[in-house]
């Protein structure tokens, strides 16, 4: 990792600490994240499918 690319990652790392403690951007509406349950009529990842050839 170069040390452009390490400024960068603690750059995004304090913006999202700032937004976790000022609660703002995607962090704003923290009771609407922890009532979110996945719906049962939405289809699952088979557990055993296959990656293509080569990817």
């Amino acid at each position: 990792m170069t040390d452009t690319e390490h400024q960068a990652v603690d750059a995004a790392r304090d913006e999202v600490l700032a937004m976790l403690t000022e609660r703002t951007g995607v962090f704003a509406n923290g009771e609407r994240w922890a009532a979110w349950r996945w719906e049962p009529v939405w289809p699952r990842a088979a557990a055993n499918r296959v990656a293509p050839e080569g990817g």
